[in-house]
C-alpha cells in the first residue's frame, strides 16, 4: 500500500506528464528535502508537510507560462496554491496540512520571513537544484549559501556539492601594507581579500563595472553597477575602535553591496597626560592627520619628553555579510602584547607602519623591524583575527 506521499508523486508525476526536465527537478527537490528534515529531526508530521511542499512546489510554472507567458518565481507563487489545494484536497489530505502545504508553494521564491523549519529547508533545497541547473557561477553559489543556507544538513550537502572557490571579501582600508599583513593572517582560510585601493584600480580601469557575476533570486541588488569615484569616504568620529571599524564596514557594504570588513585601533600609552593620549586618534594630533614620517617625529617627541613608553593597541573589527549578518569583536584575542615606543627610531620604514621603526618588544628587547617573523606574528595580533574568521567561516 501506498504511503501518502508516494501517492502525491505520482499524482504530480502525471500534473507534469510528459515534462521530464519538469518531473527530474522536483524529484531532486523532493529527495533533497526529505533528506535534509531527516538529519534536522524534523516531527513526523512537520517531515510530511515538508515532503508534499517539496514535490508541488512549482506545480504554478505551466499556468504561469499560459497565463503569463513567463514562469518567474513571484507568477508561480500567484498561481501555485491553488493547484495544490485541489490535487491534495482531492487526495484526503487534512484541511490543516493542505493550507500549510499551499502557504509553501505560495512563498517559495520569497526568501524574507522566512518562518518555519519547512518553509527553510524547501527553499535550501530549491536552491541546491536551480544552482546547479542554472549553471551558475561560483559568485552567486557563494552569495546564495550566505544569504539562505542556514540548517547544518543543508550547508553539508551544499559544501558537498559546490565547489565555490576563495571566499572574496572586501577589506575596507586605503592601506596597502594593512591589506597584505591580513592577507598573510589569513592564508590558510580560502579568503580572497580586496583592499579599497585594489578596488578603485579594477573601477578605474572600466568606466563602470558590475561586482556581481551570475543571477540570484536572492541577490536583489543583483548588477548594481558602480563608479570608482563612488568609494565613500568615512569620518571616522566614533568614541572608540569598534564604533569606528562599525562604521567603515557598514559604510563600505551600503556602497557596495557585497561583503565587507573593517578594522580600527586604539594606541593607549601608559604615563602620559590625558591630553597626550592618543587612543583612537593614532594619526590625527590636535585636529592634523599625520602622514609616516610626521607620526614618527611626534611619538618620539613624546618618548624624548616622558622617556621609554608602555603602550598597547587595542584592536577591533566588523564584518558586514549583509544588513542582517554583523559580526564583531574588539575583546582582549586583539590586543597586543604591551611594548616599549622609544626615542630613536629605526632608519627602516614600512609603508604604512611607522610606529614600528621606534616599537621595542619588551620580552626581548628588539625593535619590530628585528624580530623573526614567528615573534612578529606574536606581537601583531594575527592569532586574534584569524581566531575570529575561523569561527564564522562557515557564514562566508
Amino acid at each position: 500500500m501506498k504511503t501518502p506521499i508516494e501517492t502525491l508523486f505520482l499524482a504530480m508525476m502525471e500534473h507534469e506528464a510528459r515534462d521530464a526536465a519538469r518531473i527530474q527537478h522536483f524529484t531532486k527537490v523532493y529527495e533533497y528535502a526529505s533528506l535534509i528534515g531527516k538529519e534536522e529531526n524534523l516531527a513526523e508530521d512537520l517531515q510530511e508537510t515538508l515532503e508534499a511542499a517539496a514535490i508541488l512546489h512549482d506545480i504554478g510554472i505551466h499556468p504561469s507560462e499560459v497565463k503569463y507567458g513567463s514562469a518567474d518565481g513571484k507568477h508561480q507563487e500567484q498561481e501555485g496554491p491553488a493547484l495544490a489545494v485541489r490535487l491534495l484536497s482531492a487526495l484526503g489530505w487534512e484541511e490543516e496540512r493542505v493550507k500549510r502545504v499551499a502557504y509553501l508553494v505560495g512563498h517559495h521564491h520569497t526568501y524574507d520571513g522566512i518562518d518555519g523549519m519547512d518553509y527553510q529547508i524547501l527553499v535550501e533545497a530549491d536552491f541546491l537544484v536551480n544552482l546547479f541547473e542554472d549553471h551558475s557561477s561560483r559568485e552567486t553559489q557563494r552569495e546564495v549559501y550566505r544569504r539562505i543556507f542556514r540548517t547544518e544538513g543543508g550547508k553539508r550537502l551544499f559544501r558537498t556539492m559546490f565547489d565555490p572557490g576563495p571566499k572574496r571579501l572586501i577589506y575596507g582600508t586605503g592601506n596597502p601594507a594593512k591589506v597584505e599583513v591580513m592577507r598573510h593572517c589569513l592564508a590558510g582560510l580560502g579568503i580572497e581579500i580586496i583592499g579599497l585601493e585594489e578596488l578603485r584600480s579594477m573601477l578605474e580601469g572600466q568606466s563602470a563595472v558590475s561586482l556581481r557575476d551570475g543571477a540570484s533570486a536572492a541577490d536583489p541588488q543583483q548588477g548594481r553597477r558602480i563608479l570608482a569615484a563612488e568609494i565613500p569616504s568615512v569620518e571616522e568620529d566614533g568614541k572608540t575602535p569598534l564604533e569606528n571599524a562599525r562604521k567603515k564596514a557598514l559604510c563600505y557594504y551600503r556602497a557596495f553591496h557585497r561583503p565587507v570588513f573593517s578594522c580600527d585601533s586604539g594606541l593607549y600609552i601608559d604615563g602620559i597626560p590625558e591630553e597626550e593620549q592618543p587612543g583612537i586618534h593614532v594619526r590625527t594630533i590636535k585636529g592634523k592627520y599625520l602622514n609616516d614620517e610626521e607620526m614618527v617625529a611626534h611619538y618620539t617627541g613624546l618618548a624624548a619628553q616622558y622617556g621609554d613608553l608602555k603602550a598597547q593597541y587595542r584592536n577591533a573589527i566588523c564584518l558586514v555579510l549583509d544588513e542582517g549578518h554583523i559580526y564583531e569583536c574588539m575583546d582582549s584575542s586583539l590586543e597586543s602584547e604591551p611594548f616599549l615606543l622609544v626615542s630613536e627610531a629605526r632608519p627602516i620604514r614600512k609603508k604604512g607602519f611607522p610606529l614600528d621603526s621606534l616599537s621595542v618588544d619588551i620580552k626581548t628587547g628588539k625593535y619590530y623591524y628585528d624580530l623573526e617573523e614567528a615573534a612578529l606574528d606574536r606581537v601583531a595580533v594575527e592569532d586574534g583575527f584569524l581566531e575570529f574568521f575561523r569561527k564564522i567561516q562557515d557564514e562566508l
